[in-house]
């Protein structure tokens, strides 16, 4: 049984037509986003998506020495709760992978391919799939092994330097949630998992304090863009289907989330479209004052992001 929660229409770039109806399923709490879902429509859903993610050169070195940092093996626990303490406002930026010289790496929505030059500068062999043409030929720069079109409907894959199509790390940040059909794409990453390999999936939380105090003004709804939002129960209930185990969930919020979802409240109840000034002017401030807040929402296990580290079954 399905239960109606909101009507929501496309927020980010403020389209009040058409709108959307977005529902609950009453036996698993999975969230579903009514809409067309043909690979044109999906398509047409992120013009202008491309510009917000423009490739940047500009610090991608200091990228590199930041993420081999936070990611490389520590002595003991302590060391890393204080690492990870100091530098919180960038781990959710960063994709907690462990840093292996020549393991193959997919990422699943690479975007324009900042996070594949970040792989290939760490001496790892980095490959893409994006379902963008534009953001596909950005990433095409960095390495020739991306590929064109949707993860969880595609076949084959061809990959000229990995004909087994196996990966050591696949890595999916934030795109389970735009894909037509979940079970389906945690099919294929376990399919192309090597034995030991280890995929990493972040997605929105729609248990998080933020979902539950803004609602339908929560900035993780992303209408129309997010088709399914999945709670660590919903994703355990799919990796149990696949196959697959869960070995750790890692929560991670950031000051986006919480002053993303203030302004669209704003621009709904004043009737005023938020400029990118006032972007700017509420979002860099709060990465420090609500520093102490994101840690403490996510020691409560209830983050704005829910990333979750996954294997095979043994």
């Amino acid at each position: 049984m399905w239960q109606k929660l909101h009507t929501n229409y496309d927020r980010l770039w403020a389209k009040k037509t058409p709108t959307y109806d977005i529902y609950q399923c009453l036996n698993c709490g999975l969230i579903v986003t009514e809409t067309d879902r043909t690979l044109e429509t999906i398509k047409a859903y992120y013009d202008g998506y491309c510009a917000l993610q423009k490739m940047n050169d500009k610090f991608l070195r200091i990228k590199i020495f930041i993420y081999a940092f936070l990611f490389r093996s520590l002595p003991n626990k302590p060391l890393e709760w204080l690492r990870n303490f100091l530098f919180y406002p960038l781990l959710h930026r960063m994709r907690g992978i462990e840093i292996k010289p020549q393991a193959k790496v997919l990422d699943i929505g690479c975007g324009s391919g900042r996070f594949l030059a970040i792989i290939k500068a760490l001496k790892m062999i980095p490959f893409g799939i994006e379902i963008g043409e534009e953001a596909y030929e950005s990433s095409k720069k960095v390495t020739e092994n991306v590929y064109l079109g949707q993860f969880e409907t595609l076949d084959t894959y061809q990959f000229p330097n990995n004909p087994t199509m196996k990966f050591d790390i696949i890595v999916s940040n934030h795109v389970i949630e735009h894909v037509t059909d979940p079970n389906q794409f945690l099919k294929k990453v376990k399919s192309m998992l090597t034995d030991n390999g280890t995929a990493i999936i972040a997605t929105p939380n729609y248990r998080s304090i933020c979902a539950k105090l803004f609602r339908k003004y929560w900035v993780g709804l992303e209408t129309p863009r997010h088709l399914f939002l999945l709670a660590p129960q919903n994703m355990q209930i799919y990796c149990d289907k696949c196959q697959l185990k869960i070995k750790k969930v890692r929560y991670l919020s950031n000051a986006f989330g919480i002053v993303g979802s203030i302004i669209y409240l704003y621009e709904d109840k004043w009737q005023r479209r938020a400029g990118p000034w006032l972007w700017k002017l509420l979002v860099i401030p709060s990465i420090f004052v609500f520093w102490p807040v994101c840690i403490l929402v996510d020691l409560l296990r209830m983050g704005n992001t829910a990333e979750y580290y996954i294997i095979h079954h043994k």
